[in-house]
This record gives structure tokens, C-alpha cells and sequence, in this order.
């Protein structure tokens, strides 16, 4: 099998090891089209290759990088396609991605191979007239498509796609994501925190994301246990948490980590507690799909998710934690403490979690559905 891959996620080495784990696997050649620079939410990143990724790269340069909608590749694209000359396209883009119709048509005038999307898209929008016709066309020239939720589907039939369609999950790589207890315990000893609940919160520190919630939630624990809550990762309302937090009295407990690195970041979901996601639906946006809930679970982290979007679907499916609604602190203080005060429970929900991740969710799991979906689009040809 011949692969051409275009993916502007693979400009970050680590998002190419799931292909490099099928030609590994699967023996299939992969060529892989990235941006050679991407602006990204923290700053430039410049293509390059992760270690376990044999394949050939083609960095081609894009004009507005960053932006997923409008980006557009500097290149012949028709004559890449001619050079790789693959049995199947895959374009990891949205349907209405710029990007994604430059190669489709770049498909019709090289090959025109059997050629497929990937989409996240899981709120029904409109897009400008240009934008729509692209998008129409993407999905009449397609051979299939994959997407990361039920809800994204959903999205692509009202659309008007009317090809197979074919589910492509968020994975954990479980060699990463795994427990870790030496390190956990190196951790909570140096943050001089061996002895408490530690409570985690793993994103971006924006508004969406239900953290200012989580803070409100905090705050009605008061001192009936001994907790910690980690707040790891960057955004705009850091300054305001952290103000927040003192006017609530609980800045002794919250810690704020802009910055972990990320091959570190299992140690710390490893050390936790338990796991929060309170993601709050917003006009345009909603959780698309949680991949920190599974990364937690891979780590035997049991979590409390928001109702928001994909979150409750997938703590359903793994049975690893408890759902709340949305914008509900006092439920979500009472979920916490629950979870708290029951050991067995948190254990028992760990257990659960782990094993459906380890079975549906694992880069093994997905990547075995991925190859045998496309096999199953290749047989019609």
C-alpha cells in the first residue's frame, strides 16, 4: 500500500508516529506532506522528523500559516502526487479547508486516486458562498471520509456527504502514557505534596475550557480534605485565575505550571488524584473530542468531565469517570469530593477506564481500524 499523507498537525514530529507505527506494523510506504513552518499557539515550529517515522517528508511552504481554514500550499501539487504515486490520498484537513481543495484537484489533474478528509467539525456552520462550493465539491470527489466523533459525522450528513464515513478516535500511545508511581511519588515529594489530594487540570487556560468553573468549584471544598489542585498549561486568563484564586482564599492550594515538558507530562497525570475537564460550550465551539480524559485514563487517573460536547460520550464509553453539567461548580464540588472521599471508586473507575482505553484507544487499537477501513475503500476500486 502507498500512502500520501498531508497533514499541517505533522509539522509537530510527535503526530507522525501513528504513521510511522502503520509502516512499521503494516509494512505500508507512507509519504508525508507537512508545512515547512507553522504558527502555531505557541509560536513558530519548524518541520521536522519524528524518530519513528521512516517515510518520506515533503515540507512544502504555505502562505498564512496557522490557520487552519486558509491555509494554502506554494507548490505543484499535482506533480508531488505524480512523484509519489500513491494508491490512496489522505488529507488530514477539514472539508473546508483551503488546503483541502488544492489537493483534491491536484488528485483530478495527477491521478485522481481514491482520495478522503478527516473532520473534528461537530457544531453546524456556514460558511461564505466560496467557501461552501469548495466545500460541496470536497465532499462530491470523495472516496471516504474519517471523523474523530458521532457528532462530527452528524455535522457531515446535514451537510449533504453522502460517502462512507468511517471513525478515527483521539489515541494514546500507551509506550508514553502509562503509569509511572517512582516518578509520581519523586514529584509529589519535591512539590512537598506527598501527603494531600491532588486534584489536575491539563489545557489551554481559556474560557471554553470551564477552568474559571473549576476555580468557583474549588473554592467549596474549603478545608474538609487536604487538597492541591495543578493547573498545567498557558493562556489568557492565567492572570485573572491567579487573582481569582486569592479573593476565593484557596491561592495556597492552586498551583499554576505554564510550562511542563511534554514528554513529562504522563508523570503528572500519573500523580494525580483525579483528572478535571469542564469544558463550557460556547457559540462556535464545543469539545471536540477530550484527549487528555484517555491520556489520564492510560496514566490510571480516573476524571470528572463537563457535559460539554464530546466529553460525556467518551467518559460513558470508558466508564473511567463522572459527568456533571456544565457550568455547574456546586456539582462539580460535589463530584470532587465524592471521588475524594472514595478511594475504592476512584480506584474502581481507574480500572475501567484503563482497560477500554488499552482495547479502543490505544495507537494499536486505532491504527488497526485505520488500516482496515481504508483496505475496505481500496477493495471498491
Amino acid at each position: 500500500m502507498k500512502l500520501l499523507v498531508i497533514s499541517h498537525a505533522c509539522v509537530t514530529p510527535i503526530n507522525q508516529d501513528f504513521w510511522g507505527f502503520i509502516m512499521h506494523k503494516y509494512g505500508w510506504n507512507i509519504d508525508l506532506v507537512v508545512p515547512e513552518t507553522w504558527r502555531g499557539e505557541y509560536g513558530l515550529v519548524v518541520a521536522q522528523r519524528w524518530k519513528s517515522f521512516a517515510g518520506r517528508i515533503w515540507k512544502l511552504p504555505v502562505l498564512f500559516s496557522g490557520s487552519v481554514p486558509l491555509h494554502i500550499y506554494r507548490a505543484r501539487l499535482d506533480k508531488v502526487i505524480e512523484k509519489v504515486d500513491p494508491d490512496v490520498v489522505y488529507v488530514h484537513h477539514e472539508p473546508y479547508g483551503l488546503a483541502t481543495f488544492q489537493w483534491y484537484l491536484a488528485n483530478k489533474i495527477a491521478k485522481s486516486v481514491p482520495i478522503g478528509f478527516f473532520s473534528w467539525q461537530n457544531i453546524l456552520k456556514n460558511y461564505p458562498l466560496p467557501v461552501r462550493v469548495g466545500e460541496q465539491w470536497v465532499y462530491r470527489n470523495s472516496s471516504f471520509a474519517f471523523v474523530g466523533s458521532k457528532g462530527a459525522e452528524e455535522v457531515l450528513r446535514e451537510k449533504g456527504y453522502k460517502g462512507p464515513v468511517y471513525y478515527k478516535p483521539g489515541f494514546v500511545n500507551l509506550n508514553i502514557y502509562k503509569p509511572y508511581p517512582e516518578e509520581a511519588r519523586k514529584i509529589r515529594r519535591e512539590l512537598g505534596v506527598e501527603d494531600k489530594y491532588v486534584i489536575g487540570f491539563v489545557g489551554r487556560l481559556v474560557k471554553e475550557k470551564g477552568i474559571v468553573t473549576l476555580v468557583k468549584a474549588l473554592s467549596l471544598l474549603g478545608d474538609r480534605l487536604d487538597w492541591v489542585c495543578f493547573f498545567i498549561g498557558k493562556g489568557n486568563l492565567l492572570d485573572f485565575l491567579k487573582s481569582k484564586s486569592v479573593r476565593l482564599g484557596i491561592d495556597r492550594r492552586v498551583m499554576f505550571m505554564d510550562y511542563i515538558k511534554h514528554e513529562n507530562i504522563p508523570y503528572y497525570l500519573s500523580l494525580m488524584d483525579l483528572l478535571i475537564l469542564p469544558s463550557e460550550t460556547q457559540k462556535n465551539w464545543k469539545e471536540q473530542f477530550g484527549r487528555v480524559i484517555i491520556e489520564a485514563m492510560a496514566c490510571g487517573t480516573p476524571v470528572i468531565g463537563s457535559s460539554c460536547g464530546e466529553i460525556p460520550h467518551l467518559i460513558q464509553k470508558t466508564g473511567g469517570g463522572l459527568i456533571f453539567r456544565e457550568g455547574d461548580y456546586e456539582e462539580l464540588a460535589e463530584c470532587i469530593v465524592k471521588l475524594l472521599h472514595d478511594e475504592a471508586l476512584r480506584k474502581n473507575l481507574a480500572i475501567r477506564g484503563s482497560n477500554v482505553v488499552r482495547n479502543e484507544y490505544s495507537l494499536e487499537a486505532v491504527a488497526s481500524a485505520f488500516v482496515c477501513n481504508l483496505e475496505r475503500v481500496l477493495s471498491r476500486f
